[in-house]
Order: C-alpha cells, then sequence, then structure tokens
C-alpha cells in the first residue's frame, strides 16, 4: 500500500506529449493540474492488485462543472478505465429512488478519460475514485494529472438580470443572479473589483450616487483559496444627472453636501452611501446603509467610528421589551436581525433593524426553568440559521436547545440536561455554531473541550481538545474554551481558549490546534469576517480587538483603550451585513453599535 502526501501548486506548461505528439487543444491546455496539485483535496490513496484508489472532497467542484477528464503523462497508457462512487459523510453510498448506487464510469477521449459528473448541488460528502489498471503496468502517480475544461473556470456560467444603462436620477436599482452559491462555496457580490455585499445572496439592492458615474462591472463570485473566480458578471452605464437644490430633508447627497443629509431643521450627515429612513436618525446618529464598498480593513487601515451608538436595550437592566437583563450572546439573521440571549431575563429576544423594541422570541421574560419551553438564568451564546431558527446555549441547564421560529418550546439538539464529562453531558457549555449539514460544534468549558453533534445524536464526538479532558497550553490541548466560530469553506475551527488566553484555530479532523491570537486578558467572544480576520471580545478590559489574518497581535478598535466609547463587560461580537460592528455589554444591559468608517 503507498500512501501520498504533496504540495499544491499550478501547473504552467502550455503543452505536453500524448504518445509522442505535442498537443495544444485550446479545451485542455488550460486548467490543467496534476495528482500532486490536488493534494488538500485527495486522501486514502493506495496502490494494490492493479487497481488505485483515492478519495476526492467535493471541493474538487471548485475546479470542475459537470466533466473531468483523467490521463497520465506517459507514451503506454496503463489506465483501463476509471469509476467514481459517491459517499455521504457517514461513509456510506448514496444510492437513487432505485436503490442504485450514484457512480460515474468514464469514456475513452482521444487525451484520457472522461468523466460526466453530477450536479455539484448534490448532497455527497466525498466521492471514491477508483482506475483500474493494465496487469503489471508499473503505474506511477507521478505521471497522473487532471483537465478540467476552460468552460469550468474561465468562462461564467450564470447572468445577472437587472438593468445596464440608466440615469442617476434613478439610483436604487435591483440585480438577481440566476444561479446559486456552489455548496460549501463562498460567494460575494463585486462592484469594480470591491466587495459590496459579503454574503451569498442571490439578490442585491445598489445605490448609486455621483461619483459612480460611467462604465461599471458587477459580478458574483465565488472565492477559492482567496481567489476570485467569475460566476456571472455585468457591465453597467451610469449616467449624469440633473442635481437638484440641496435641501435638509431629501435623504440624498446632493451640489455642496459632504454626505447624505438626515433630514430636519439640521443637516445631518450621514456617512457616504448611506440614508437616513426617518428624522429620528439625526438625533441619534444611526443612519442605515443602503450598499459599500467594502474593502478588508486589514489592508487600508479604516476602522470603525470609535464612539458608540445604543442599538438595544436603555443602559439600565430591566423586563420590559425595550430594556436588556445581562445580554450575553448576539447573532445576526440574512436580513440584519439581531438576536439576543439575557442571562438575567432568562429569554431570547429579537431587535429588527431600527428597531426601538424587541420581541421576545423564545424563552418566558424573567422565568428560568429547565423545561422545554424555558432557559435556566445561565443563557450563554446563540447562532441563527438562514430560517431563523435558534440553537440556543442554556449554560445552567447543560443542553443546547433547537427553536424554530414562532414555535412556543424548543428541543434539546446537545447534552442531556445534566452536567458531566461523558460524550453525552455537558459542563457549563458556552459557544457554539451550526455548519450546513446542521452539525452542532459546542464548546465545553467545564471539560476543556468542543464537541460536534450530529442532527438526531444522543452523544457528541470530540473535535477538539486533550482525550482525557484535561486543561493545558499544550497544541492537543484547550483550557476553558468559550466562544467558537467555523468557517466551513477551508474546514478551520476558531476556539476562544479564555484561560489560556489565546485563540486556536483547529483544523477538522487534527488532533491539534495553531495559537492564531495572543491576548492580553481572558477573551469570550469571537467573530470572523470575509477576509477571515478575527474579532474578539476581553469583558474585564473593556476592549474589542482585531486580529488580522496571519496576525497574532491585536488592535484595539472598540473600547475605552482606543480613545472611545467604554464598554461595560464586553461578552460577545458580531459585525452585520454592512460590517457595522456590534457589542453586548454584559455589565452595561445594552448592545452598542459602532458604524464601519
Amino acid at each position: 500500500m503507498i500512501f501520498v502526501g504533496v504540495i499544491i501548486f499550478l501547473l504552467i506548461n502550455s503543452s505536453m506529449t500524448i504518445n509522442g505528439d505535442e498537443y495544444e487543444d485550446d479545451d485542455y491546455t488550460e486548467n490543467r493540474i496534476s495528482f500532486s496539485e490536488l493534494s488538500s483535496m485527495i486522501s486514502n490513496v493506495k496502490i494494490e492488485n492493479d487497481q488505485c484508489e483515492f478519495q476526492l472532497t467535493r471541493e474538487i467542484f471548485d475546479y470542475c462543472q459537470n466533466q473531468m477528464l483523467i490521463s497520465e503523462l506517459t507514451e503506454f497508457k496503463t489506465i483501463l478505465y476509471i469509476k467514481m462512487i459517491y459517499y455521504d459523510q457517514n461513509d456510506d453510498v448514496i444510492v437513487d429512488d432505485d436503490g442504485n448506487s450514484l457512480e460515474s464510469t468514464s469514456n475513452i477521449h482521444d487525451f484520457g478519460h472522461m468523466l460526466n459528473l453530477f450536479d455539484q448541488e448534490f448532497p455527497f460528502f466525498y466521492v471514491k475514485c477508483l482506475l483500474y489498471l493494465q496487469p503489471n503496468s508499473n503505474f506511477n502517480l507521478q505521471n497522473l494529472f487532471f483537465h478540467f475544461p476552460s468552460s469550468s473556470t474561465t468562462t461564467t456560467i450564470g447572468t445577472i438580470n437587472g438593468p445596464t444603462i440608466f440615469s442617476i436620477d434613478f439610483n436604487v436599482q435591483t440585480y438577481i443572479v440566476s444561479i446559486k452559491c456552489p455548496f460549501k462555496c463562498t460567494c460575494m457580490w463585486l462592484f469594480d473589483g470591491h466587495v459590496i455585499c459579503p454574503r451569498s445572496d442571490t439578490r442585491v439592492n445598489l445605490t448609486f450616487d455621483q461619483t459612480l458615474i460611467g462604465n461599471r462591472t458587477l459580478s458574483y463570485v465565488k472565492y477559492i483559496s482567496n481567489k476570485p473566480i467569475i460566476l456571472a458578471s455585468l457591465l453597467i452605464s451610469i449616467l449624469p444627472k440633473t442635481i437638484p437644490a440641496p435641501t435638509c430633508n431629501d435623504s440624498i447627497r446632493n451640489q455642496d453636501e459632504t454626505a447624505v443629509d438626515c433630514g430636519g431643521s439640521t443637516c445631518k450627515k450621514c456617512d457616504l452611501n448611506q440614508i437616513c429612513q426617518v428624522n429620528r436618525d439625526c438625533s441619534n446618529g444611526y443612519c442605515p446603509s443602503t450598499t459599500k464598498i467594502f474593502i478588508n480593513p486589514c489592508s487600508n487601515g479604516i476602522y470603525w467610528n470609535v464612539t458608540g451608538i445604543t442599538y438595544a436595550g436603555t443602559g439600565g437592566s430591566g423586563i420590559e421589551l425595550n430594556q436588556l437583563n445581562n445580554p450575553y450572546g448576539i447573532a445576526f439573521d440574512s436580513n440584519n436581525n439581531l438576536f439576543i440571549t439575557e442571562e438575567g431575563n432568562a429569554r431570547v429576544v429579537k431587535y429588527s433593524p431600527g428597531a426601538s423594541n424587541g420581541t421576545l422570541v423564545a424563552g418566558q421574560t424573567n422565568v428560568s426553568g429547565s423545561n422545554l419551553n424555558q432557559f435556566s438564568d445561565y443563557l450563554a451564546l446563540l447562532y441563527v440559521d438562514s430560517n431563523q431558527t435558534l440553537y440556543i446555549v442554556d449554560n445552567g441547564n447543560y443542553r443546547v436547545i433547537r427553536w424554530e421560529r414562532n414555535a412556543s418550546n424548543g428541543t434539546i439538539v446537545a447534552g442531556n440536561g445534566t452536567s458531566g464529562s461523558t460524550l453525552e453531558q455537558l459542563s457549563y457549555p458556552y459557544g457554539i455554531w451550526v455548519d450546513s449539514y446542521s452539525n452542532v460544534f459546542v464548546s465545553d468549558p467545564g471539560n476543556h473541550r468542543v464537541t460536534k453533534w450530529s442532527p438526531g445524536a444522543t452523544q457528541g464526538v470530540l473535535v477538539a481538545g486533550a482525550a482525557d479532558y484535561t486543561p493545558g497550553s499544550a497544541p492537543d490541548h484547550l483550557n476553558e474554551p468559550w466562544g467558537l466560530v467555523y468557517d466551513e469553506s477551508n474546514q478551520d475551527l476558531y476556539i476562544v481558549n479564555s484561560k489560556s488566553q489565546t485563540v486556536m484555530k483547529w483544523k477538522s479532523g487534527d488532533r491539534n490546534g495553531t495559537v492564531v491570537a495572543n491576548i492580553t486578558g481572558s477573551p469570550w467572544g469571537i467573530t470572523l469576517d470575509p477576509w477571515n480576520n478575527l474579532y474578539v471580545t476581553i469583558p474585564y478590559n473593556g476592549n474589542i480587538e482585531l486580529f488580522c489574518q496571519g496576525n497574532s497581535t491585536g488592535i484595539i478598535i472598540a473600547g475605552v483603550n482606543n480613545g472611545g466609547t467604554a464598554l461595560n463587560k464586553p461578552s460577545d461580537v458580531k459585525l452585520d451585513s454592512q460590517l457595522n460592528l456590534y457589542v453586548a455589554e454584559y455589565g452595561g444591559h445594552k448592545v452598542t453599535r459602532f458604524n464601519k468608517l
């Protein structure tokens, strides 16, 4: 049995030898990749009994859509034919409605073996590739290569529908892309190469101003290894308009105004590409964003306004729906609705954008308990999915509750309600993340571990921390893990290691983690932006720190230590779709917003 470990790089040769002849077929000279270049997607390689076998992750679809050609860089061909078999995450062969296994068999091609692949939206986890070889052929893996037709990666596969020529007088336009983001990929909208919507939404509303007049390009892209691959693109021509006289209540930027005005008796200014909804925005300085050109804050050093705005709560504890009592965790849905866990009120409330009052969505106000319609007095963090289903860490009841939208009670998806160290139990759980397969990741500080709970499971699986659940600072240990976030596209789990005062990155399947952030003070909450920069709360220092990707030293971006608004025991941090920063102040009984500059 032969096992192969390799390093990925891009093949640059423009031609190759097939049976002694040079060939430069345009469909195949592009996107040609050697076996070794796909190392990050290949595992379990073995050769025996005239057969080569290996597994490909579904990330192979980042390179191809519907076809893949496999061949050899030798004059004598050793491969007879190739078969691909599709498996789910439980290592079971996927079958169709008739009970037949889902598989593809190659067809002979002039340059090798062509495989027609199933639609990438099909819910498989990996494919097993079986190469049937000539007897005693002395097959060599280093001669194996893959070809992907150029249309797979260099030609857009979708269209963007929306206005292409218009006057700036009609400055709000809607665009819809015809395809969905490929499974487990990160997709974004770009405007002239800059991110304007860091989510995979297939619909985007754009607001244009005079600075954007001219020919522009709107693109919908997916990211592979932090490089954009265009899925759909549209050329837009924006024409000038007749400039109206400036007023203080038109909610637009015109003539000598330096920014969009906010209405009212004085021209209170909002930032560029922001618009005011009502006159009250002038009094509290809140100007909701419409469209911004997003740039990595670590690339240009432009951060957030250091003066915060109270977004939810009054700053005093209470049970009314405009009050909060020890808010602990916060989470946004795709519509920028903010969900807040309140330890002091044993409930979860939702704040719609711009609302002054919350709405009770889970639990009973100021009534704690262990029933499935109740929470303990020790609520921790939460996660909200695209259906507004909540996953709530009920710390004091040693469980995680799944609460569907408009439901009157929840169901237990992790833990059994008792404290302990078995895999059926949790001990004061804190952080949570849910992946696209509805697997629930839970940080378990009392056991110094992170466990993963599959849908319907009655026990978790250890994914981070020592096997004996002891604390420590070694790479295979955790010491009271709190907040966590899972970067599913890269299969990286970021874990706040509170007692060790670090953040660790733990690759899926690894037994060791890597320190990616060193912190002065015990951190609690964490979030990740589209550029994989980390944001961490440090409650007892009253700060929020930004850790740029690849840099383990933080930058204070919010809190009294950077000359801004003081934060009272910040417990969690999140970004909305416009990259504005929100902080749950556990000790201040409110959520504070810091506008992105």
